[in-house]
């Protein structure tokens, strides 16, 4: 049983926040263009821990100037997808 969940940034830069860092799922606010790496360390109730890393590649920082354009913006594992912004 899985007794605590805990969400460090490992680099990329200073401007990101993570929300919940002690939850299973969790939401990265303030993120600027460039890479990142997250770090989700999970500990079971006889404390055993486990480790895993994702990278996150940020393309476009959402600030506008002028008219908005389509972006594109493709997924480690997804499909690529156009949005308005």
């Amino acid at each position: 049983m899985i007794s605590s969940y805990l969400w460090t940034k490992i680099s990329g830069p200073a401007s990101s926040s993570i929300m919940n860092s002690r939850s299973a799922k969790t939401l990265v606010k303030t993120l600027a263009a460039g890479i990142y790496q997250f770090e989700l360390k999970v500990v079971d109730n006889k404390g055993l821990s486990a480790k895993d890393t994702v990278r996150v590649i940020v393309l476009w920082d959402g600030k506008l100037i002028g008219t908005p354009v389509t972006k594109k913006v493709k997924f480690l594992y997804g499909e690529e997808q156009e949005k308005n912004y």
